[in-house]
């Protein structure tokens, strides 16, 4: 197993057109993989807990552009919208659900006081807690 832990992380833009700017607080993030899973090619996370004090994904879309003088709120929105085809991760193989590779997620519990999701949209207090198995010739 690994295991990862990292508290009080704070991202701060450095972005031109909003320096300074709070991208992401998290209280914590605690990650244990199963490192064994690999040999097969699947990403298997035993547990992962994330406590978000807070989180902007329209100031992380606009802060992750890459800078040009040509910027259009047109590539902001494109960066918010799905991918019309999956990235693909070369080392996994296949899993069980199309488009995404052989993964597991056993635990996850995810706590946010205050998440954008939009301009237009902020949500408050959302806790959130499942599982996942989306590995190869398993059942989704």
């Amino acid at each position: 197993m690994g295991h990862l832990v990292l508290e009080d992380v704070l991202w701060i833009s450095d972005s031109p057109t909003a320096p300074g700017d709070t991208l992401a607080d998290l209280a914590r993030l605690d990650l244990i993989l199963d490192l064994d899973a690999l040999k097969d090619k699947d990403a298997r996370v035993e547990s992962l807990h994330l406590d978000v004090r807070s989180i902007d994904i329209p100031a992380i879309a606009i802060a992750t552009v890459p800078p040009t003088e040509d910027i259009a709120a047109e590539a902001v929105a494109d960066s918010l919208s799905p991918a019309s085809e999956p990235a693909e991760i070369p080392y996994l193989r296949p899993g069980s659900l199309p488009g995404l590779p052989s993964s597991a997620l056993s635990q996850i519990e995810l706590e946010v006081a205050r998440i954008r999701v939009t301009p237009d949209l902020t949500v408050r207090d959302l806790a959130f807690q499942g599982n996942f198995e989306g590995r190869s010739g398993r059942p989704a």
